[in-house]
């Protein structure tokens, strides 16, 4: 169940005055506004939702080991990036061990992908490519599933946020309660609210069918080798 964040604003105020009384007044929709952000945030960066995450199938440049497009810019961070992999494999590629030296000459040349790693902050690519593979010669394409944060230009009170209605209306008033520091217990009943109702959404995920072996289910009979 999703919701606009004017929607989980006013219902936030509300649960906010069930706890703090007449006081409630004291927080302005501005600073409430903000707190839905930030329960929204922290929300995002607790789970991969499959709502939120999409696989790509990007090409390489074939000389510094980018993808060509700016389609990563909305991967935020690099824990959000979920898997890396050589075209049509469903095997990840390794993350770059920081033992492995980038500047090795097994991995200096070639055109097949052998890890990935974050580029530096300082890039110029960084904010639009975020990652590149190794050996950065690499050519062709590669697959990248990852969670893309769904608003880089700044929220409105229109926009929709999809994560559970519920948890985000008892994060907000968390947010909100906790930084005024007149109402300890009633930030800590909107916190475990908040907990109960993701702990039981996790729960739903775990009861879901999950297939080993092929994508038609079943027990695989047979071994692989995994490159």
């Amino acid at each position: 169940m999703s919701a606009t964040i004017r929607d989980i604003v006013t219902a936030a105020q509300q649960i906010v005055g069930e706890v703090s009384g007449p006081g409630t007044q004291m927080f302005s929709d501005d600073r409430m506004f903000a707190d839905a952000i930030r329960a929204f945030n922290m929300l995002f960066k607790k789970y991969n939702w499959r709502n939120y995450c999409r696989w790509l199938q990007l090409t390489l440049d074939g000389t510094t080991g980018k993808v060509t497009t700016n389609d990563l810019q909305y991967v935020i961070d690099f824990e959000d990036f979920i898997a890396v992999r050589r075209d049509g494999a469903h095997n990840d590629l390794s993350v770059r061990p920081r033992g492995i030296n980038p500047f090795s000459g097994d991995i200096t040349s070639g055109t097949s992908p052998r890890y990935w790693d974050s580029l530096h902050v300082t890039d110029l690519s960084y904010a639009t490519k975020r990652i590149y593979v190794l050996p950065i010669t690499s050519t062709g394409l590669i697959n990248i599933h990852a969670k893309f944060y769904p608003n880089l230009t700044g929220w409105d009170w229109e926009d929709t946020m999809y994560i559970d209605q519920d948890m985000l209306e008892y994060g907000t008033a968390y947010m909100t309660l906790a930084q005024d520091d007149l109402n300890g217990a009633g930030a800590d009943m909107a916190k475990n609210m908040m907990e109960m109702r993701y702990k039981d959404i996790q729960g739903q995920f775990a009861s879901q069918e999950i297939h080993f072996g092929d994508s038609r289910g079943g027990i695989p009979t047979s071994w692989q080798e995994v490159l």
